[in-house]
């Protein structure tokens, strides 16, 4: 018997811009900006759905959700 099919949606987006940021800048863009996106699909209580998965990579941000 096969297992049920589980629907997932994916989010995937790059930074516009992120190649001018530069290394000193870094901390700030991961603190600030990735922590802000994190913040938005990880905490229930903002009444967004969180994401059952995130990662960046970079400029990339990809989030999955069910």
């Amino acid at each position: 018997m096969k297992p049920p099919i589980q629907v997932r949606y994916f989010l995937f987006a790059d930074v516009k811009e992120y190649s001018r940021i530069p290394d000193t800048g870094m901390p700030e863009f991961a603190s600030r900006f990735l922590g802000g996106v994190s913040a938005l699909f990880t905490d229930s209580q903002k009444g967004l759905t969180p994401a059952i998965y995130a990662n960046t990579w970079g400029d990339a941000i990809f989030l999955v959700f069910e």
